[in-house]
């Protein structure tokens, strides 16, 4: 969009700047009259096939230029505008590439450490705990405090893999492309 209002302001510019040059004008008629005409006291007869033709030609030089450079002027201070806010653009979408791509690789980082670490231990206490338990070891209570752990630690993980998959989404987003 940012592009496109460049793109209207630099040709509203040009647009500006070719009024302030001498216009060439170039006219052709070709006309036909039916019926009886007085032309200097002669009467004539015209049907169909009698054509009348002309030729125009004009050359309009402005003589006042100020309003018409001042009119380029603020054309180019807009074209200026669209210039600085593509450039803006460009600047801040470029960062927020770079900071949803370390964004990115940090939960990459995040869901490998749960799935090669935190999600096992998780198995392990659930089953050591459960093991325990039915050997009357602890309580159920402790049981309970255990398997609560271990689904805290799955639950983390769940929500690790929705930030990797958001950031993942907004990233696809920003590039128009598929994030793998």
């Amino acid at each position: 969009m940012l592009l496109q209002q460049l793109a209207e302001r630099r040709a509203e510019t040009r647009v500006e700047q070719a009024q302030g040059l001498p216009q060439v004008t170039v006219g052709y008629t070709n006309q036909s009259l039916r019926g009886t005409y007085e032309i200097e006291g002669q009467t004539s007869t015209y049907g169909a096939s009698d054509r009348f033709q002309s030729v125009q030609a004009g050359v309009a030089i402005p003589l006042v230029r100020g309003p018409q450079k001042a009119r380029v002027q603020a054309a180019k201070l807009q074209e200026q505008v669209a210039t600085t806010a593509y450039q803006r653009y460009q600047v801040e979408a470029a960062a927020q590439l770079d900071e949803l791509r370390l964004r990115l690789q940090e939960q990459r980082q995040r869901v490998q450490f749960y799935e090669q670490t935190g999600l096992p231990q998780a198995t392990v206490i659930v089953r050591l705990s459960q093991r325990a338990y039915k050997a009357g070891e602890t309580t159920y209570s402790e049981l309970l405090l255990n398997l609560e752990r271990a689904l805290s630690v799955r639950t983390a993980y769940l929500d690790a893999v929705l930030q990797h998959n958001q950031t993942a989404i907004d990233l696809d987003y920003l590039l128009g492309t598929a994030v793998q």
